[in-house]
């Protein structure tokens, strides 16, 4: 339990909580150093010191917890979705075996050497052993890691008090916070009676439905804790807590995919979206992608320009075969809470370049911490967007109707975001949809009716 009577101890546990949600990609580095460097200081000798125990560390991170299970699992899922293979004992199998092999080649190395160190390749190899078992049953697919503990955890309510986090249904509560409410002003807010008051009018959490998350920012860490602080359970009630899916890579790295799945997280592909979807579950995904991410530039920032990636329609599509509603959601302060490093010529010219800016170094607090700043989060929900959900389930879809619902999204997208960025305090902030704003318009078969946007080749 947090002690409210003792601040100080509440900013030592929100600057720990901070640190590990946002760094949690780092702690194999952290993790494979400590052991060698335990080890110099427990048996100080004249060929061993902490500067090798430094690249002893490094050169076991890198072939353990990262070379491995990232780039050979990257290399055995593009080589599964070429031959149309579904992913099952046998990939399990290869990726056990050749995840080993990195760090096997390395002790070989070292035992080979007699190295001073050898006791600590051991034991850091004997670890991965065990560490391997987290891998059984696929848990990016399965969930079967969720930590419903850890979800129910005060430790979130130390991220709503930080950020100062407001959550905005529109039209709910009449364009204000729940803040601004006492409990009996929710009396009527909620569906059902006694018990089974629940609910928010509208958000049951007995529906399929679909949060897209804007924007992507550097790290879009909010998908991860947004819905696990009390104030949504005051929003939404007990019952919604949706899964928040998340690219490949963030369920490989240890330290990272421990944070996504312990907290209900699973892999965006369409077929873990259609398993949950057909459960009747709720999920939050970041439609803008990694594409959006390289859209948060200095640039961008330094001219108000809130920019948002809206080339994809896959999930328009999945939204659609599920009959699922769609919620766009607007997080102002998304792009103010993490930064990378300001250095915009060496940036632009990267860019161009390699089609990534460097140097990348997301910082926060202060302007160089790796913690996000203090700023307060607005965290707008637009209305559900429901007008295929009742469709018949033998109905098929074509791609005007997919265009429709794509146009009624990204327009919801900009009514929410211009609606209400004077109160989020981002007034005078412009929204840019890159794919959206400058798509060509097409008119409606048979003429007359609304211009929708043209369908492109994006997925």
């Amino acid at each position: 339990m947090i002690d409210k009577a003792h601040p100080w101890r509440r900013k030592v546990s929100t600057a720990i909580t901070l640190f590990v949600l946002w760094n949690c990609h780092l702690f194999p580095f952290f993790g494979c150093w400590v052991p060698f460097h335990l080890f110099a200081f427990a048996f100080p000798s004249d060929g061993y010191n902490q500067l090798d125990a430094l690249g002893d560390g490094f050169l076991y991170a890198f072939t353990g917890p990262y070379a491995g299970p990232v780039l050979i699992q990257g290399v055995l899922k593009m080589i599964t979705t070429r031959l149309k293979q579904k992913w099952g004992l046998v990939q399990e199998s290869m990726l056990a075996m050749l995840i080993l092999i990195p760090p096997t080649m390395t002790l070989w190395t070292r035992w080979h050497q007699a190295h001073v160190a050898l006791p600590v390749y051991f034991f850091m190899s004997g670890c991965e052993l065990i560490y391997l078992l987290t891998w059984r049953n696929r848990p990016e697919y399965s969930g079967w890691r969720d930590w419903p503990e850890l979800k129910r955890s005060r430790l979130w309510v130390l991220l709503e008090d930080y950020f100062s986090v407001r959550l905005i249904v529109d039209g709910a509560f009449d364009s204000k916070s729940i803040k601004t409410y006492e409990a009996e002003d929710m009396e009527n807010k909620f569906t059902g009676s006694g018990d089974t008051k629940d609910c928010l009018k509208g958000f049951e959490h007995d529906k399929p439905r679909i949060f897209g998350f804007h924007p992507h920012g550097l790290f879009p860490c909010t998908v991860v804790w947004m819905h696990l602080i009390p104030l949504w359970r005051r929003v939404f009630g007990p019952r919604l807590i949706p899964h928040q899916l998340t690219d490949a890579f963030t369920h490989v790295p240890p330290g990272m995919r421990e944070v996504m799945q312990w907290s209900g997280g699973r892999e965006i592909t369409k077929g873990v979206m259609m398993a949950l979807l057909e459960e009747k579950k709720s999920l939050i995904i970041v439609p803008g992608g990694q594409s959006e991410l390289l859209m948060h530039t200095y640039e961008n920032t330094r001219d108000k320009k809130f920019a948002l990636c809206a080339k994809h329609r896959g999930f328009i599509r999945v939204a659609m075969e599920a009959r699922a509603e769609l919620v766009p959601v607007m997080s102002f302060g998304e792009l103010i809470a993490i930064k990378n490093v300001e250095m915009p010529t060496m940036q632009r010219f990267t860019r161009k370049l390699v089609g990534f800016p460097i140097p990348f170094l997301p910082v926060g607090a202060f302007g160089i911490l790796p913690i996000p700043k203090q700023t307060p989060f607005t965290i707008v929900f637009g209305k559900p967007i429901t007008a295929f959900s009742e469709a018949p389930k033998d109905a098929v879809f074509t791609e005007d109707d997919v265009d429709r619902v794509y146009n009624l999204y990204f327009e919801s997208v900009k009514e929410v975001f211009y609606k209400y960025r004077a109160e989020a305090g981002f007034d005078g902030w412009e929204l840019v949809l890159k794919g959206f704003d400058d798509a060509p318009m097409i008119s409606p078969p048979g003429g007359g009716g609304t211009l929708r946007k043209q369908s492109s080749s994006g997925h």
